[in-house]
């Protein structure tokens, strides 16, 4: 899934961002708490990725050290699944 151009300028509205970062991390929070699948992974880590390139050249505050973290984790879940 590759989001557009369109679909990260929607992200410019600072309502519309904050929301979309609260979603992930309620939703990271649901999947890395239980066994997740390949598959759910991979869509966190677009979604991070996602999020992260709307940030842009404010990727190295706050919100994008914890995207970056966030990432990490999925990356470790991945390569350690719990089980």
């Amino acid at each position: 899934m590759k989001e557009s151009r369109t679909e990260i300028n929607t992200l410019s509205d600072p309502a519309r961002f904050a929301q979309a970062i609260r979603d992930l991390a309620q939703d990271a929070h649901r999947t890395l708490k239980h066994s997740p699948s390949p598959a759910a992974l991979r869509k966190l880590s677009r979604r991070i990725e996602f999020l992260s390139s709307a940030l842009g050249d404010r990727r190295g505050g706050p919100v994008g050290t914890w995207l970056d973290g966030l990432g990490r984790e999925v990356q470790s879940a991945a390569v350690h699944p719990a089980g």
